[in-house]
This record gives structure tokens, C-alpha cells and sequence, in this order.
């Protein structure tokens, strides 16, 4: 199932668009993007703009431009 990130915390495991690499969505209120995407196998945090950076793509809906998808099915 694709469950959109731009409108609340994903509440389970996810991956990203092309990738396998699996993710949890943390509510981090301190920072400025207000939350953090935690790569569960190697324990990193990433913020929005380092997702693209490492090529971690959101799907998207062609008739929704705020639509930002991860993958929730395995």
C-alpha cells in the first residue's frame, strides 16, 4: 500500500520509490522539518533534503503535486 508522508507519520515500515532499503518515519519536533526518516538497517536519520541526495525518491500521483508516497507492502 502507498501511504503519503505529507500528510501525517507513516505508523510502520516503509520503503522508498526504486529501493528496498527499509524505513521508519519519527516525529522529531526540534527540527525544522519536523520529522526524520530512520534507515533501520544502518541506523541513520535523514532529513528531507538528504533523502534526494541519496537518491531515496517519493512516488507520486499525477493528479495530486503534494502527494509524497512510500511503500508499505513487502
Amino acid at each position: 500500500m502507498i501511504i503519503d508522508v505529507n500528510r501525517g507519520i507513516v505508523m510502520e515500515e516503509f520503503h522508498f520509490q526504486n529501493s528496498l532499503r527499509t524505513f521508519i518515519q519519527v516525529s522529531y519536533p526540534n527540527d525544522e522539518y519536523g520529522c526524520l526518516f530512520i534507515d533501520v538497517d544502518n541506523h541513520e536519520a535523514y532529513s528531507w533534503e538528504e533523502l534526494e541526495r541519496e537518491g531515496l525518491l517519493f512516488y507520486e500521483k499525477e493528479d495530486d503535486e503534494n502527494f509524497m508516497g512510500v511503500n508499505t507492502d513487502w
